[in-house]
């Protein structure tokens, strides 16, 4: 064996012990905020993942890649979605998950158009929310079981998943303001 031959068999191992340590690296920018953040898994998540949402709700897709308004032909070709992914609820409305959200659709002048993301987080109380959105709701909500707000072109409301829980909330809903757009 020369020595050439020396050096590639040495690279080739080394890359070859390597590739489990470079295996677990994973590119974030094509994650959604729910895969980066994890909101599910703690506090701390989650009040990261509300500040993103926050801090980037004008993009209206609350850090995912599928944004509002978007109709069930625009989804089936831009992201896949197929009618069996759909669930529907009642008439004219229904839904379907994917990486971590739930994107809900309502039917308005004929088609069905997503109008509302929700994602649920880890537990946080009335308080953490408020630091995180502040104290100024939509019709003073913060004494209600749901805390809306108004912020920018949509409508924010936080409540809880589980109804023995009504201290804590656990799941982000949002909505546009405006008129479908095209």
């Amino acid at each position: 064996m020369n020595k050439i031959q020396q050096i590639a068999l040495v690279i080739g191992l080394i890359m070859y012990l390597l590739t489990p340590v470079f295996s677990y690296l994973i590119d974030v920018s094509s994650m959604t905020a729910y895969e980066r953040f994890k909101p599910q898994e703690s506090q701390s998540n989650a009040q990261e993942f509300l500040t993103h949402i926050l801090e980037n709700i004008h993009e209206g897709n609350l850090g995912g890649a599928i944004t509002f308004h978007l109709t069930k032909e625009e989804l089936q070709s831009k992201f896949g979605i197929k009618e069996e992914d759909y669930v529907s609820v009642r008439l004219h409305t229904s839904y379907f998950d994917r990486n971590g959200y739930r994107y809900m659709l309502n039917k308005y002048e004929g088609e069905e158009r997503l109008t509302v993301i929700q994602a649920k987080f880890e537990s946080l109380t009335k308080e953490q929310i408020f630091n995180i959105f502040g104290e100024n709701t939509y019709g003073n909500h913060k004494y209600r079981f749901e805390i809306w707000y108004k912020v920018g072109d949509f409508m924010v409301m936080f409540s809880n998943t589980d109804p023995d829980n009504r201290n804590d909330y656990n799941s982000i809903m949002v909505s546009p303001r405006t008129t479908f757009k095209n």
